[in-house]
């Protein structure tokens, strides 16, 4: 009897350990695998950020490049090939800027002979069945022409004199028209690569439409060309992105049937956790889907391993190891949150001065038009800009806009924000609604800034602003900003250094 019990109870205990040892292995089984889930979605969500950042920085270079064009005139075109590099170099996806010229098709005989003195080999043409052609002619009475690429490498010069003529170019051109925002297109094959069905299709075109000064005719178009996998390549070194991650990014948008814009090459693995999320573009919109084919870490499986080798130690070692995770996981939620926090700063905020940008601006007048709440909006030029990047550098051009920054936000109310709408055009949004207000804080501004000339070496250097502002009278933020452009226009033409009412226009 004696003995039998002897074998009967450390067979009991023997066995009971091996059951709650299961138990104990189960349950922290699944404790990693939420665990895991939690982290893997903060860090999708990071790439997914990251990811929106690097294309919204390529459609403002583009939006810069597109502001040249718009604040130049005819004659001052020929610069673009010196202004053009130093939006490329911000950017690894942005390979080529080309500005198609909108050109009257009695005129464009004339105006290739133009071209030809600076190109000898300048030629119109465009691509019918990806052959090149000069016989298209469409119900239209103008073209749309690239005259001036950059870089003007072999490749991107063979481009010139390219015209688009398919209706889905002529459908993005009447939507710029109507809504006064860029188009992106589908996954395109770029003619940088060949007009072959050979080459893949790797690039994305964003058309940035370039107005009259009276915004309602097109000057011309500015296309940014961007090679989609070269975001991949950038995230991949910037954020040291695993092969267990699968990344996959989708086209919903119109006439895009589902495109595949860009996946990894590990699609076939069977894959444990998943983010999905879908990135809004000016006409499109993207599906973007990450998926990781890891269930456990290593560690997290020798984990597993040494609980069940303990088992009478298994409750001991379980605790330990959910304490380890559990303070892991609110180290790396830490940092993730904090990361997230200095992009999102990143993307309201003008990389030169700091102050708030123009898709900052757009938010936050529009939230001012939905809060029917009295308020006013300045347009703000800085008076001989060009000049002073024309005759002391571009080094002094920034510093004029720090100055111009620094100055201003001493003296606004704390109820006025100020942003960076384009190169020297800044925009003010105040919580203001009477003309006496309005005008004390517009030659506030004035006052602050030509009080005191800059110094840069020997040269001293007076700086004045032009001021056009506009209360809010209930008619939309469209109008409202073309009420203030107007004024801002006007007071330039006065003479500049001075502030200008809407209604005094």
């Amino acid at each position: 009897m004696f003995t039998s019990k002897r074998l009967r109870y450390p067979a009991i205990v023997f066995f009971f350990g091996v059951g709650i040892t299961v138990l104990l292995v189960f349950l922290l089984h699944l404790n990693q695998l939420s665990q895991n889930d939690k982290a893997f979605a903060i860090k999708a969500k990071h790439y997914f950020d990251v990811f929106e950042s690097l294309l919204e920085r390529d459609l403002n270079l583009i939006g810069a490049a597109s502001d040249f064009y718009y604040s130049t005139n005819e004659e001052q075109w020929l610069q673009f090939v010196d202004f053009a590099p130093r939006i490329l170099s911000r950017s690894k996806s942005l390979i080529a800027l080309e500005w198609m010229e909108k050109i009257p098709n009695s005129e464009i005989p004339m105006r290739a002979t133009e071209l030809k003195t600076r190109f000898p080999f300048f030629e119109a043409f465009t691509v019918v069945n990806r052959e090149r052609t000069t016989d298209v002619v469409g119900p239209q009475d103008h073209k749309f022409m690239v005259t001036d690429i950059v870089p003007r490498n072999a490749e991107n010069l063979k481009l010139l004199g390219f015209f688009g003529y398919q209706a889905r170019f002529w459908d993005a051109v009447n939507n710029m028209i109507l809504t006064g925002l860029p188009s992106v297109s589908d996954k395109v094959r770029l003619l940088q690569d060949g007009i072959g069905r050979e080459h893949k299709k790797t690039g994305l075109l964003v058309y940035y439409p370039v107005f009259e000064h009276n915004r309602q005719e097109l000057k011309g178009i500015v296309i940014g060309v961007i090679r989609v996998t070269s975001y991949m390549e950038e995230l991949v070194s910037s954020l040291n992105l695993r092969k267990s991650l699968y990344f996959n990014v989708v086209d919903d948008g119109f006439d895009a049937e589902n495109e595949i814009i860009y996946e990894s090459s590990n699609r076939g693995a069977e894959h444990y956790y998943q983010f999905e999320q879908s990135m809004e573009l000016p006409n499109r919109e993207w599906s973007v889907q990450i998926k990781s084919n890891i269930a456990l870490a290593p560690a997290q499986k020798v984990a597993l391993f040494v609980v069940a080798i303990a088992g009478g130690l298994a409750s001991i070692l379980l605790a330990g190891v959910s304490f380890y995770q559990v303070n892991e996981q609110t180290l790396i939620e830490g940092l993730l949150n904090k990361r997230t926090k200095e992009l999102d700063f990143l993307a309201k905020r003008d990389s030169l001065t700091g102050l708030l940008n123009r898709r900052e601006f757009d938010r936050q007048l529009s939230l001012y038009e939905a809060s029917k709440q009295p308020y006013s909006l300045m347009f703000i030029d800085l008076d001989n800009f060009k000049t002073i990047n024309d005759t002391y550098g571009h080094a002094v051009g920034d510093l004029a806009l720090q100055t111009v920054k620094e100055r201003l936000l001493d003296r606004l109310p704390e109820s006025a924000s100020l942003f960076r709408v384009g190169g020297d055009e800044l925009a003010l949004l105040a919580e203001v609604s009477n003309d006496q207000e309005v005008r004390e804080i517009a030659m506030a501004c004035c006052v602050a800034l030509n009080s005191e000339p800059i110094k840069y070496q020997e040269n001293v250097i007076s700086l004045t602003l032009s001021i056009g502002a506009v209360i809010w009278q209930y008619e939309s933020a469209e109008l409202l900003r073309s009420k203030a452009d107007k004024a801002l226009y006007q007071a330039k033409n006065n003479g500049k250094n001075q502030v200008m009412l809407a209604h005094e226009c």
